[in-house]
């Protein structure tokens, strides 16, 4: 005879699960950027994949090989190059750091004359800040040449787990579908949204950025400011930041040109900035909200604020991801529950408008 109840058989099993679920995070957490950043190629490519499905009539196993080959080309390789050029210049930059201190010297004798203003705590801080952020973006851009075990281990996993996703899709889906408390239809509406959160923030934010980033280097080359290409790479990956973005690189560039005595190229890039870049970023959202959604400002600086510190460059992704998934799951709940209870409770009335 057995000396549980059915609800103790219940609590137990949950508690179960649960300590198994925390066990199990706790082991892959180190990974876990890896395994969101399969979900989120797997959504990306999830179309051309059904394509040569459908349509080309690929049998499975090629069709899988080949988006996971096309996917390590277009997404892996380029950002690993840009990440080893990048760390290299930013290594570069901060040993310059005695090439700064003229330009100080004659921003101090401006502030001086002008705004009764000194630099010198600034100066003796700058080679600390400048050190402190070469070993922030060396971290944020990790490289495969920098033979550390880890990146390879979680591109690996990341692979690992991309194939089974695309051999198995319709079994993990039916699984999810049965496993999730929502009805199916709710469930089905979560996959499609998560897809659309995917699309607007990685290949939406990503064409904007990228026609700024050109945009930023095309400027650079016409004022004559040196490492046009360094610069736009920076704007890339800068302009995910709402509000702040491309500004952070043209904007000090064109001060700095105009405190050397170079007025012309300084005020222009200025005003080029300030029309063509940031009006650029305007109506590409406006076309891009139209096609694939937009995402409020205030999700991607909350997502940025907590995905970089835990996924490093794959948090300008994840983290803004991560935010849109827990509201559209608020909203979930609510068309799941919070109707319903309206529905099945008609004694419960409205409550009157605050006056």
């Amino acid at each position: 005879m057995n000396i549980y109840s059915a609800n103790q058989k219940k609590s137990l099993l949950i508690i179960a699960v649960v300590v198994l679920a925390a066990f199990i995070f706790f082991g892959i957490k180190e990974y876990l950027g890896a395994i969101l950043g399969s979900l989120i190629v797997y959504a990306l490519f999830k179309r051309p994949f059904d394509y040569l499905i459908n349509k080309k009539k690929w049998s499975r196993g090629l069709a899988t090989v080949a988006i996971m080959s096309l996917s390590a080309i277009v997404l892996i390789v380029p950002f690993f190059l840009l990440s080893f050029m990048l760390t290299r210049k930013v290594i570069s930059y901060g040993r310059r750091v005695g090439e700064l201190m003229p330009l100080l010297n004659k921003v101090e004798g401006y502030l001086m004359q002008y705004a009764d203003m000194d630099l010198a705590d600034l100066k003796a801080y700058l080679p600390k800040v400048l050190e402190k952020s070469t070993a922030f973006i060396s971290q944020l851009f990790p490289s495969l040449l920098s033979g550390t075990l880890d990146i390879v281990f979680g591109l690996v996993i990341l692979y690992f787990v991309l194939y089974y996703m695309y051999q198995h899709d319709k079994q993990i889906r039916d699984a999810l579908l049965r496993y999730l408390p929502f009805d199916r239809i709710t469930s089905l509406r979560m996959f499609s949204e998560l897809q659309k959160s995917i699309y607007a923030n990685v290949v939406g934010q990503g064409l904007i950025s990228f026609v700024q980033a050109a945009l930023v280097g095309i400027g650079f080359l016409v004022c004559d400011f040196g490492d046009a290409f360094f610069w736009s790479v920076i704007s890339f990956f800068m302009s995910f930041i709402p509000m702040l973005g491309t500004p952070l690189v043209w904007g000090p560039a064109a001060l700095i040109a105009i405190i050397k005595g170079d007025v012309t190229a300084g005020v222009g890039m200025l005003i080029y900035g300030g029309v063509i870049i940031m009006n650029s970023d305007n109506v590409l959202r406006m076309l891009i909200a139209k096609k694939m959604g937009d995402t409020h400002p205030l999700i991607t600086v909350m997502g940025l604020i907590i995905g970089i510190p835990i996924f490093g460059i794959l948090g300008l992704v994840l983290g803004p991801v991560l935010i849109a998934y827990f509201v559209l799951l608020l909203r979930t709940y609510d068309h799941q529950f919070g109707e319903k209870r309206l529905i099945t409770n008609p004694s419960i009335e409205s409550p009157e408008p605050l006056s």
